[in-house]
C-alpha cells in the first residue's frame, strides 16, 4: 500500500502532517510506502484526485485509490484510520 501526502509550503496544518507522517513512515518500514507530494507543483495530479483541501492523504492499493482524507489529523487517528482500510495488516 501507498500513502500519498499532498502537502503545501503555506499550508500550517500542513507542517504538523509533516512531523505524523514523517513518524510513521520510520515505524512503518516497508509495510507502507509514503509518498509526499507538493500541490502547488503538481496540480494536475490534485486536479486527477480532486484535492481540494490540504493537507490530503490519499491511501492506494495495488495501484488504485481506495480512500481519501483531508485535514490534520494526529497519530492515533491516522493509524486508525490506516487499520480501518487493512493497510498495517
Amino acid at each position: 500500500p501507498v500513502l500519498v501526502d499532498f502537502w503545501a509550503a503555506w499550508c500550517g496544518p500542513c507542517k504538523l502532517m509533516d512531523v505524523v507522517v514523517k513518524g510513521l513512515d520510520s515505524e512503518m518500514g516497508d509495510t507502507l510506502k509514503i509518498v509526499k507530494i507538493e500541490l502547488d507543483s503538481n496540480p494536475d495530479l490534485g486536479a486527477k484526485y480532486k484535492v481540494y483541501g490540504l493537507p490530503a492523504l490519499l491511501v492506494f492499493k495495488g495501484g488504485e485509490l481506495v480512500a481519501q482524507k483531508e485535514g490534520a489529523m494526529n497519530k492515533k487517528k491516522l493509524l486508525a484510520w490506516l487499520e480501518e482500510l487493512k493497510v498495517m495488516a
